[in-house]
C-alpha cells in the first residue's frame, strides 16, 4: 500500500472531515494497539469529534420550541389579566370598577401590551408589572381579586426565564 501525499490546507472542510473519518476507520480496522498509536489515537479521536461539531453545528437550540411554548404562555396569562381588569371597568360594584379604572389608566395603559415585545424587554417589563401591582397597587389588586392572576404571570415568567437560562447554557456549551 502506497500512501500519497494529501496537502491539508487544499482540502474544504467537509473534505478533510471525511478524510480524518476515513483515516478512523482504517486505524480502528487495525487497531491502535496494533499501530503502536493508543495515546496519539486518543487525542485524535477528540479533535475530530470538535471538528465535527465545529462543521456541522447545531444551528437551533433544543430549547428554543420550550422558549417560545414558555413566551405564548405568559403572554396568555398577561392578556388573562389585561382582560379581567378591562372587564372589571364595568363592574357593578363602584369600588371594584374605581380600582379597575385606577389600574387601567395608572398601570395597564402605560405599560402598554406587554405581549409584543421582544423576549428580553418582555422578562423586564413582566416583573416590574408584578411588582407595581403587589406593592404600589396591592388595594385595588385585592378589591379586583387578580392576586392569582399576578402568581401566575410571575410563574410563567420565572419558567421563562429558566428556559432562557438553560439555553444560553447550552450554547455556551458548543464547540467555537
Amino acid at each position: 500500500m502506497k500512501i500519497l501525499k494529501i496537502d491539508y490546507a487544499k482540502l474544504r472542510n467537509n473534505e478533510h472531515l471525511n478524510c480524518m473519518n476515513e483515516v478512523k476507520q482504517l486505524i480502528a480496522e487495525q487497531t491502535a494497539a496494533a499501530l503502536g498509536i493508543e495515546n496519539q489515537y486518543n487525542g485524535f479521536l477528540q479533535a475530530l469529534l470538535h471538528e465535527e461539531e465545529a462543521i456541522n453545528p447545531l444551528l437551533k437550540s433544543e430549547k428554543s420550541n420550550l422558549l417560545v411554548d414558555d413566551d405564548a404562555k405568559r403572554d396568555d396569562t398577561f392578556r388573562g389579566m389585561a382582560s379581567a381588569v378591562e372587564s372589571a371597568c364595568h363592574h357593578f360594584d363602584p369600588e371594584v370598577r374605581a380600582a379597575a379604572n385606577k389600574l387601567q389608566t395608572e398601570v395597564f395603559k402605560p405599560y402598554g401590551n406587554i405581549a409584543r415585545l421582544g423576549f428580553n424587554e418582555e422578562t423586564t417589563a413582566i416583573d416590574s408589572l408584578c411588582a407595581d401591582l403587589q406593592t404600589t397597587y396591592a388595594t385595588e389588586c385585592n378589591a379586583l381579586g387578580i392576586n392569582g392572576w399576578i402568581e401566575a404571570l410571575m410563574n410563567d415568567n420565572n419558567n421563562f426565564k429558566k428556559t432562557s437560562s438553560q439555553r444560553v447554557d447550552e450554547a455556551a456549551v458548543k464547540s467555537q
